[in-house]
């Protein structure tokens, strides 16, 4: 693949999955419902968090988390067995996304892939256009993982275990939710698990204050369409 949109790519991961993940995430819960789950340990909240998130298809994240000036804002659907569909603004620029099975599509301005690093002429040329290239690229695998929700309960699950987050005391109520706080005691970051029904993540808070990120609309039909008139990367001359 193009450095060309690898460079894009790895911006966005960098604001994503790092400012996102960096302090403890946490995922979906279990089948068990109301205080059950607030009595138990983190470990075992995180471990039926693990059981749960294999059950989940479709689900909506948005929010923004924001540090120095690699501000980031997401407004994303996901079917966890097709992949997603939305929008993200990285550094005040925005872009929309969409991956279906093995191919993603991008359509930005051309200040976005200036501000990455490409070309002026190569920027003016694809701006405003949907742009296809394959998932399986090495260059976007990680990306076509963010875009999967299989994948994203997974590298959420990943960095709350290895972040070593508490339970805090109490429930916490997050939109009319009831649920537990498991925070990171380093950074303060935290993930808010629903006490009612299925413990699935209800809110995640970044680190010191930077932000937070919602995920709702679970089992709510989500519609993945291929943009019309997409061009493929391989296509475009450097």
């Amino acid at each position: 693949m193009s450095s060309l949109l690898r460079r894009p790519v790895a911006a966005f991961l960098l604001a994503g999955l790092a400012l996102a993940g960096c302090g403890g995430q946490g995922t979906a819960g279990s089948a068990n419902h109301s205080s059950t789950e607030a009595a138990k340990s983190t470990g075992q909240i995180l471990n039926d968090a693990q059981q749960a998130a294999r059950g989940v298809q479709t689900f909506h994240v948005v929010g923004a988390m924001g540090r120095a000036r690699q501000n980031l804002s997401v407004d994303l659907h996901f079917d966890g067995g097709s992949g997603a569909y939305g929008s993200v603004t990285y550094g005040g620029v925005p872009f929309h996304v969409v991956r279906i099975g093995g191919a993603l599509y991008f359509n930005a301005p051309a200040v976005f892939y200036t501000k990455v690093g490409s070309p002026t002429r190569v920027a003016r040329t694809i701006a405003g256009r949907w742009i296809k290239a394959p998932a399986r690229d090495s260059g976007l695998r990680s990306f076509a993982n963010f875009t999967s929700g299989a994948q994203f309960f997974d590298e959420i699950l990943g960095s709350a275990a290895s972040a070593h987050m508490v339970k805090v005391p109490g429930i916490q109520v997050i939109n009319g939710v009831p649920t537990v706080r498991l925070t990171d005691p380093k950074d303060g970051s935290s993930l808010y698990i629903a006490l009612q029904g299925p413990a699935l993540p209800v809110r995640i808070d970044g680190p010191r204050h930077s932000g937070s990120m919602s995920i709702a609309g679970y089992g709510q039909p989500v519609t993945l369409v291929a943009p019309p008139r997409a061009v493929s990367f391989s296509d475009i001359k450097a």
